[in-house]
Formats: C-alpha cells, structure tokens, sequence
C-alpha cells in the first residue's frame, strides 16, 4: 500500500512540474541569433519609388491553374510564367487575361516540378524546370522552337550573355554556354565534386561581359563569359577546394553588384563583399538565416529569420540599424511564427523615406523616417493578401503588382 502511494505522489509531483519553468516553446524565430546595432547611423536616402500603396483599390486574375515554380518574365505588357505541372503560361496585364498556355513537359515521367526559371530575349522565352532540357518558346503564339538536353538538370533561371550567347547551370556543378542562334554549345565549366545539391539555386549574374556562379561545393567563381576562363575563385567553406561537402554552402541571395564589388549572403550564416577584380575578401558579416538583401542609395538592408530588417554599412558590413518585423504582441506569444519576407523597396515622398517590407503572413511592414531622418524600430503593420511569392512596380505608372501562386492582384 505505502508503495502504490508513493507512486501516485510521484506521478502528481511530474505532473505538477509541468508549470515550472517558461512555457515558452522555442522555434526557428527564436533560435535565429538576433542582430544589434554595432555603429548607429541614420541612413542616407536620395531617391525612392513613388508609393505604390496610395490606390487601395486592387483586383486579383487567374495567371496559372497551378501554383507557379518560379519568378515570371515581364516584357511588353505581358507575364510570363511556369508551373508545376509544366504548363507556360502569357498573361495580358492590359486585357487581364490569360492569352495562351502551353504545356513542355513531353515525355518527362514525373509531371510535378518544384523549380526553374523563364527569360524574355527578343521576343522569345528561355525556360528551364527542373528537367534537363531548355525548352525555347516563341513569346507571342507560344509555339516551341526548340528544345535542348544538357548533362543534368536545370533549376535555375537562364541567363542572356548577348544576342547569342545563354548560360544555364545544372546541380551537378556545371556552367554551360550554348549559342542560341546555331544551338551549338560553346563552352562548359566545372565546379567541384557535388554531394548534396540545394534544391535552390541561386541564377548565375552577368555583369561586363563576365559571369558570377554559386557551385554547391562552396564555389564562388567569375568567369569571362566569351570563353569560360576562369578569373578567380572564392571558397565559402572551410574545407579545401574540390573536395566534396556534405552540406552545401551556396550563396542564398541575388549578388548585388556595384561598381568593383558584389554583395551577398550565404548558407552557412555570412554576408560577404568580394572586390571583383581579385576575388579578395573585403569584409565579412556573421548574420545566420538571412532572407532577403537589397542595396538602395549605398545602404545595404537585410531581412533575416529571426523577423528582423537591418541597415548594414557597405563600408564595413557594421549593422548600422535594426527594426522589428514582428508586432509587439506577436513576439511576447508562446510560439510566435516564422514568416518569409520578399525584397525590402524604399519609396519616396517629399524628404521622407519609408522603407516597405511584404511578408508571406500577409503583413506590409513599413518603416518611415521622422524629421530627423531616423527610422523607428517598429513598424506599420497593415493588412495584404497572404503568401504573396513575387512582386513588380511597374516603371511606367508605378502599379505595384503582387504575384501568388496562381494569381497576380493590381
């Protein structure tokens, strides 16, 4: 009998524990290590888009029947867009509707794709979708041209050299350069041996005549783009160059390019500037799970996993300023939730500068500077459709259009 009670007690002494302690379950959110303010400075802001947000008043249109694998191609009042399934499809932003749709998938087995890209060049589409074939598509009737088989598959976007020259990069590490116009390949450079592949690639950027590439083996390299030579080559790892990874250590945002430097955050927690002409390091930032990085009037903001944005210095990569991308109530909850943030854009109006942030909760954050020039910490959190994946201001007349998986609002 005393042990039956000494049983119970103890079951009733866990139970009760349950309440020691926080109760605060811990996810990627909090796990994220959060940035601070190393140098403050107010951000020096020139020049800015006009608010896309003044007219309220917004109509969503069917773009797809399936969800979207990747950013359209916009191009002479019409987008452009691939789906899962393998369907192309030309959307008319004038006459808002779908104008053709045109499925490349032929033969392929498995009808479900999860990545690739789509490129406008004189009046043509590129397009790659996680298959091994480029598939070359008449812009205006949506008939295909040609398509081309490389050695692996390509989920990354195309990209145009010249009127001639395209480079597309497979997973296994290969840059190859085909001549559109006699469909010949040129040239193929090789990163180092593949283990793992990420299922994102980052597209390769053109800039003079020369091409920056990301390899999953930690590879970093700018090559002339007339002949595939090699001009330096910059390791993300720590382990030695060529030798195999087992976890890849890819560039995770657009390279920003400017002047003789490139900008850009990595896998394995760092942002980076490289001086192009060597390759050399110029400065190193550790910042874990960034999202997304733009450079606007010498100002480098980054948002990251831990729902923060930040100014950081391109001189230095010091954090210059910090802002919340969470609402105060959300972040004293339990369990508050991961969010994907698109590209931040800074819009003008008079000398005030607000810098606007679209969240996939569905959340605008905006950050506008006082008459000091300072910007706030928290944000102005106002309401949006939800899981928006792209967005584009258009030029022409300033029309923010907002892109999700199937449909475009404007």
């Amino acid at each position: 009998m005393k042990n039956f009670l000494a049983f119970l007690l103890s079951l009733f002494y866990l139970v009760s524990c349950d309440s020691i302690g926080s109760s605060k379950v811990k996810n990627l959110v909090d796990l994220t290590p959060k940035l601070e303010v190393e140098d403050p400075k107010q951000p020096l802001f020139s020049t800015g888009k006009k608010d896309p947000f003044k007219e309220k008043t917004s109509h969503s249109y069917k773009i797809s029947n399936k969800a979207i694998i990747a950013e359209p191609a916009i191009a002479k009042g019409v987008m452009y867009n691939v789906d899962k399934q393998g369907f192309v499809n030309a959307f008319s932003l004038k006459e808002k509707k779908i104008l053709w749709s045109k499925n490349i998938s032929g033969s392929e087995v498995d009808k479900y794709f999860h990545s690739g890209g789509i490129l406008f060049s004189d009046d043509k589409l590129y397009i790659t979708y996680g298959s091994r074939n480029l598939v070359i598509m008449d812009a205006l009737t949506g008939n295909e041209i040609i398509r081309k088989e490389f050695p692996d598959i390509l989920r990354s976007k195309p990209v145009m050299v010249d009127d001639k020259l395209l480079l597309v990069q497979t997973t296994s590490n290969q840059l190859v350069a085909y001549n559109v116009k006699n469909s010949k390949l040129l040239w193929m450079h090789e990163g180092g041996i593949e283990i793992i592949s990420s299922k994102n690639q980052i597209h390769p950027i053109i800039h003079n005549g020369k091409v920056l590439v990301s390899y999953s083996s930690g590879e970093v390299v700018y090559i002339d783009a007339t002949n595939g030579s090699e001009l330096w080559r910059y390791n993300l790892s720590n382990s030695e160059l060529g030798l195999p990874n087992f976890e890849p250590y890819v560039i995770i945002t657009k390279p920003i390019i400017s002047g003789d430097f490139t900008y850009f955050a990595t896998s394995n927690g760092k942002i980076i500037k490289l001086n192009l002409n060597n390759g050399q390091e110029v400065w190193t930032k550790i910042a874990e799970d960034i999202q997304s990085m733009i450079l606007h009037d010498n100002n480098l903001i980054i948002t990251n996993n831990a729902r923060q944005i930040a100014l950081l210095s391109v001189t230095n990569g010091k954090v210059q300023w910090v802002g919340d991308l969470i609402s105060t109530k959300e972040r004293m909850s339990k369990k508050p939730k991961t969010v994907s943030f698109l590209n931040p854009f800074v819009v003008k109006n008079g000398n005030i500068y607000t810098i606007n942030v679209i969240a996939s909760n569905g959340e605008l954050y905006q950050f506008t500077t006082n008459d000091s020039g300072e910007l706030p910490k928290e944000a102005h959190i106002s309401l949006v459709d939800k899981n928006i994946k792209y967005y584009w201001i258009s030029c022409c007349n300033g029309i923010i259009h907002m892109i999700l998986d199937r449909k475009v609002r404007f």
